[in-house]
């Protein structure tokens, strides 16, 4: 019964971490997947070095199936509710290999305080009610809580967030949709509803301000050479954008990330980008 609740404990706070920090990460499994390799390759350390210290088979396998087994069975978990498995019933909606859906911060921050509420629950188990005190939850649920801790900082220098919607093959027009504050997810039809073309998710540009909170902006594109009629829509026109003359960093079909400055004369400059896709 104690191997089967460790078993479970330990399972759900690995889970619970790479889960987290894939949705963090832009729901991006890579990052997570490596982490959750490298626990696995420390339980098999552990039960290699049980093995040449002569333990009974019988220990052997039940130190296999309660260290290395439930990272297994997490990394089972992790990939069906992100459907990295073809049989997964949990589908996605995914341009690229990525969401064109918008985590918003709001849903950032209760993921934070769920994580925070979480890994301090799973640490008190662990510690408490288990005979033997679980080092690796202990672990995991320390370092889940420092990461929820991190991020939930991280997000409140958030000032604004919004959509910019760029228009026409040479994105000549500019338009913007501000993303209610308790919006926890947004998708292309929350701010534009004509499926008569085709609305590219073409990156994410973070605008840090003189007073170092930011800016974070999620660029769509209409690469079209017709007129777009905008009047029935939500989006409203941009008159000036601080990084406008650097929007030919974002392509079609390329998936970016770049993070400005912005100057006192409301220019910006490029600190650093990256193509996530």
């Amino acid at each position: 019964m104690d191997l089967f609740v460790d078993f479970v404990f330990s399972s759900i706070s690995t889970f619970i971490l790479a889960y987290f920090i894939y949705m963090v990460f832009g729901r991006r499994r890579k990052i997570s997947i490596f982490i959750l390799s490298f626990m696995f390759l420390f339980d098999i350390i552990s039960v290699v070095n049980a093995l040449m210290q002569g333990f009974a088979w019988n220990i052997i396998i039940l130190l296999f199936l309660s260290s290395a087994g439930s990272t297994i069975f997490a990394f089972f978990l992790f990939m069906t509710f992100t459907g990295g498995f073809k049989f997964s019933r949990v589908r996605r909606k995914k341009l690229k290999n990525l969401s064109t859906d918008i985590q918003t911060k709001r849903l950032t921050e209760i993921s934070s305080v769920a994580v925070i509420i979480i890994s301090v629950i799973m640490a008190l188990l662990a510690y408490f009610v288990l005979e033997e005190s679980n080092y690796l939850i202990l672990a995991v649920s320390a370092l889940s809580l420092g990461l929820g801790i991190y991020i939930l900082i991280t997000v409140k220098k958030i000032k604004i967030e919004k959509v910019i919607l760029l228009v026409g093959r040479n994105k000549e027009k500019i338009y913007e949709y501000d993303i209610p504050k308790n919006a926890l997810k947004v998708e292309i039809k929350d701010f534009y509803k004509n499926d008569l073309y085709i609305v590219d998710a073409i990156g994410e540009a973070t605008l840090y301000l003189e007073d170092k909170k930011y800016e974070k902006h999620f660029l769509y594109w209409i690469a079209t050479g017709e007129q777009v009629n905008m009047k029935d829509e939500v989006v409203t026109e941009m008159r000036s954008l601080a990084y406008k003359d650097h929007l030919e960093h974002f392509e079609k079909y390329h998936y970016k990330k770049v993070v400005f400055q912005e100057n006192r004369n409301g220019s910006a400059d490029i600190v650093k980008e990256k193509i996530v896709k």
